[in-house]
């Protein structure tokens, strides 16, 4: 077992990490998908995780199922992977819009809907070389499990984008921790689909805008937000690694008094990674422990919610580092690049390695909102392993563990969505209108 691309990414990030998150979190440029060459007209815009949609349709379109039937019940819209015309003008139809074309769903994180154009979702094909079955899409919803849906399936993500019959105008404004930059849909483009029969309606390619893009995007908002720090207080007072819910990584890992402990987990010159682990069935009674001969007793299986196949990764579709065993497989984190290419648990992919504990403090930050780390609310009960990410088997593995403790933040938030449909009579009637304030509080809840 070899995760030889992992460590050489991981090098780079040690060099990289800075330069990156300066790319991502301020992204010069918007990118947007324009409607103008047909009889349609507006655009799909896409800042810094947010996404905002205004299309006028000209209610004669030869849509698929013909135009009322199409738009009854709203439209899906997703980002697909391709645009191959050598022009950028818009297009309408199934045939103009179709696969050749647009490729599929856009799906890093391996959510595999039936649209997917990931590689690895079971689609009934090849079997020998697909195995994540489409068949569980949609059981879980984007609200609670942001792994739930494809990054690219938007509609799933935010609802079917309503039409106003008496204006045939659509619109829709909304942002997310886990959404994409602007860069990342350079190449793809934005296809919205028939309400009912989800065929292909009309589509555009994603261009480099004009304006600047300005948003920012918003902290996490999935349950109770907690900051979470890990004491490696067995290493020394001040270790501790602290996630936050605004995306920010922030760790000071003192090893340096445990020379033989470093030696021991045999990691030689690849260094240790860091990483998100579930729980074994013991519990620690310690905020940390030191050396493998404890953590093995504590640390489960390395926390894997996209199926990346990390290191001693939990999915079922993961084998040796294998995802569904194609042999040419391979996890190749390289946030610096691709952001989506790392795993929500791999915290090293965001920091870099820990090339040496044994004579260096390992001190590394990056600020939030663009790491896609985990849902911190999802961590509560997880725990964080140092270990060698290049052994052949957890056994002798690890340099130190420690449990996740929690101060939850909640803080003032005020949330409208509003969708408008014309009534029967023609008015317009606010379908879906939702309001929250939450009252800001902090609550110690260290365990």
């Amino acid at each position: 077992l070899s995760f030889a691309p992992l460590i050489d990414n991981m090098n780079r990030l040690a060099l990289a990490t800075t330069a990156a998150l300066v790319t991502f979190s301020e992204a010069a440029k918007q990118y947007v998908a324009t409607f103008s060459a047909s009889t349609i007209e507006g655009s799909v815009v896409v800042d810094n995780g947010a996404l905002n949609i205004d299309v006028t349709l000209g209610g004669s379109e030869d849509f698929p199922d013909g135009f009322a039937t199409c738009i009854d019940g709203g439209l899906s819209y997703h980002i697909h992977e391709l645009w191959t015309y050598s022009d950028n003008a818009d297009k309408i139809g199934a045939t103009a819009c179709g696969g050749d074309f647009t490729g599929g769903h856009w799906d890093p994180w391996n959510a595999c809907g039936g649209a997917s154009g990931n590689a690895y979702c079971d689609k009934g094909v090849n079997a020998s070389d697909v195995c994540i079955p489409t068949s569980e899409y949609g059981t879980l919803f984007f609200t609670a499990d942001p792994f739930a849906a494809e990054v690219g399936d938007w509609s799933t993500k935010y609802g079917k984008l309503m039409v106003d019959a008496a204006t045939n105008t659509a619109s829709l404004s909304v942002s997310n921790f886990y959404e994409v930059l602007p860069a990342e849909l350079a190449g793809f483009s934005v296809v919205f689909h028939c309400g009912t029969s989800a065929k292909r309606a009309f589509c555009a390619p994603f261009e480099l805008g004009t304006m600047d893009a300005s948003a920012t995007v918003p902290e996490q908002d999935y349950g109770s937000n907690p900051t979470l720090t890990a004491v490696f207080d067995i290493l020394g007072p001040d270790s501790t690694l602290i996630l936050g819910p605004d995306g920010s990584i922030e760790a000071n890992i003192d090893a340096t008094s445990n020379p033989n402990d470093v030696a021991s987990a045999g990691c030689g010159t690849t260094g240790f990674a860091i990483g998100v682990f579930n729980p074994s069935q013991y519990t620690m009674s310690e905020n940390s422990y030191v050396g493998s001969g404890d953590c093995e007793a504590y640390v489960g299986t390395a926390y894997d919610p996209t199926h990346q196949c990390v290191p001693f990764s939990d999915s079922e579709y993961c084998t040796d580092g294998k995802l569904c065993g194609v042999d040419a497989y391979s996890y190749d984190c390289d946030f610096a690049n691709a952001r989506y290419s790392c795993a929500p648990g791999d915290l090293t992919g965001r920091l870099g390695l820990m090339t040496t504990p044994d004579t260096v403090v390992y001190t590394q930050s990056v600020d939030g909102p663009t790491t896609l780390i985990a849902p911190t609310s999802s961590l509560e009960d997880k725990v964080v392993a140092i270990y060698c990410p290049d052994a052949a088997t957890p056994a002798g593995a690890f340099l130190a563990c420690a449990k996740f403790q929690s101060t939850t933040t909640t803080t003032t938030t005020t949330t409208t969505t509003t969708t408008t449909m014309a009534t029967e009579d023609g008015s317009d009637a606010n379908i879906f209108s939702i309001g929250v304030a939450v009252f800001t509080g902090i609550i110690a809840l260290l365990n």
